[in-house]
C-alpha cells in the first residue's frame, strides 16, 4: 500500500504538501462542508458515529486521526476537534481528555510523540478488508 493511497481515493480539492501540493486542506472552519462533500464514506461514518453519542473505539480513532492529518487539519486544530468531539460523551470531561492518552495519541499521529514519525491513514479498501 502506498503511503498516500487514501489521499488518491478522496475527492479533496487540494493536494497535500507531501505530494507537491499547496492549497487550503481541511480546517476547523471548513470541516462540516468537507465532511459531507469530500470525506470517503468510511471516514464520514466514523465521525457521525462519534457524534451520535457513541464513543468511538480505539480502532476507529486509530484510523481517523491520520486521515484528518493527511486531509490537512493542523495539530492544533486536531487537538481542538478531538477535545470537542470526545467530550460529546459525558464521561469525557476536559480533565479526562487531558489525563488520558487522547492528547498523546493525536500528537503521535502527527509525529510529535513516540517514534516521531507521522501515522498514515489506511485506504478505504484496506479498512473494508478488516471485516473479512
Amino acid at each position: 500500500m502506498a503511503a498516500h493511497e487514501v489521499v488518491r481515493d478522496v475527492a479533496l480539492p487540494w493536494v497535500p504538501a507531501e505530494l507537491g501540493g499547496g492549497g487550503v486542506g481541511l480546517t476547523l472552519q471548513n470541516f462540516e462542508e468537507m465532511l459531507h462533500e469530500s470525506f470517503p464514506p468510511c471516514m464520514r461514518h466514523l465521525v457521525l458515529h462519534q457524534r451520535g453519542g457513541q464513543h468511538l473505539r480505539h480502532q476507529g480513532r486509530l484510523q481517523l486521526r491520520p486521515f484528518l492529518r493527511e486531509a490537512g487539519l493542523s495539530l492544533a486544530g486536531a487537538l481542538r476537534w478531538w477535545a470537542r468531539e470526545l467530550q460529546r460523551d459525558r464521561a469525557v470531561t476536559p480533565e479526562v481528555f487531558g489525563q488520558k492518552d487522547y492528547v498523546y495519541e493525536v500528537e503521535h499521529a502527527y509525529g510529535h510523540r513516540g517514534k516521531m514519525q507521522v501515522a498514515f491513514a489506511y485506504s478505504c479498501k484496506r479498512i473494508i478488508g478488516f471485516g473479512r
